[in-house]
């Protein structure tokens, strides 16, 4: 029984018990102001906690976190040539997915958020940009390449990824079916609070990766995932982007 029928029963059965006093005679009823009878718990709340979108789902705080104090996240904003794709990352109120300023990119802590460059489907091609790390912490970020059938989640898409791991100074590389496959990780020095180029040549099912105009990794996929579009992506730190450009050499 919610509060509001609890409150609800309570003034129907005083309303019966005075109707009854008054048939059978008069009743006295006896505050004693001075006298605690019983303690109520400093947890119990007279909110409404009804299982209705986000009044339970939204947090601890019933109707608070999505709901009439309007302590929602703002919703973020859209970066042009750019589009979201999901994200394990969890907002606050004070910071944004993705951000933009000075021509620089900050990619935000999280299990895999997307952002997406929109028209840039390269069969063949050449995708470059510059990286930069502010620490060694742990995880990893950078590119996303074939990109195809994406949406929310960390894993939900098809695609190759190209990130760097500046705590363990490797390249990791591998495919993504909705699900991840790990094909190689390979030593590179990964320098922190320095703009790193990470280069990716697409030809067909062949992969060549490049840090520091130096070729690291070059693959040949045997069952190659079909064109798609080119991303960035990080997995549990942040990282920032400049220089970003997609050279298609389609025939």
């Amino acid at each position: 029984m919610n509060l509001f029928r609890t409150v609800v029963f309570v003034v129907l059965l005083s309303a019966g018990l005075s109707a009854f006093a008054t048939i059978a005679g008069k009743a006295k009823i006896v505050v004693l102001a001075d006298k605690v009878s019983h303690q109520i718990s400093p947890l119990t709340t007279g909110a409404c906690l009804e299982d209705v979108n986000h009044e339970v789902y939204g947090g601890i705080y019933s109707q608070m976190i999505f709901g009439e104090s309007f302590e929602e996240p703002a919703p973020a904003l859209a970066i042009e040539g750019f589009f979201y794709e999901g994200s394990g990352y969890v907002m606050s109120t004070k910071t944004l997915p993705w951000i933009i300023e000075g021509g620089v990119l900050r990619g935000p802590v999280g299990e895999g958020p997307k952002l997406l460059a929109q028209d840039s489907v390269i069969t063949n091609g050449i995708v470059d940009v510059e990286v930069c790390f502010d620490d060694r912490s742990g995880g990893a970020a950078g590119l996303i390449v074939a990109v195809s059938d994406s949406g929310p989640g960390a894993d939900n898409f098809n695609g190759y990824e190209i990130s760097l791991d500046p705590e363990k100074q490797q390249i990791i590389f591998g495919r993504h079916q909705h699900d991840w496959r790990p094909l190689q990780r390979v030593d590179c020095p990964v320098k922190v609070s320095s703009w790193i180029p990470l280069q990716v040549k697409i030809n067909q099912g062949r992969i060549q990766i490049y840090v520091n105009g130096v070729q690291y990794i070059d693959y040949t996929d045997k069952n190659p995932l079909p064109s798609g579009l080119v991303g960035f992506r990080t997995w549990g730190r942040d990282a920032k982007y400049r220089n970003f450009q997609i050279t298609k050499e389609d025939a």
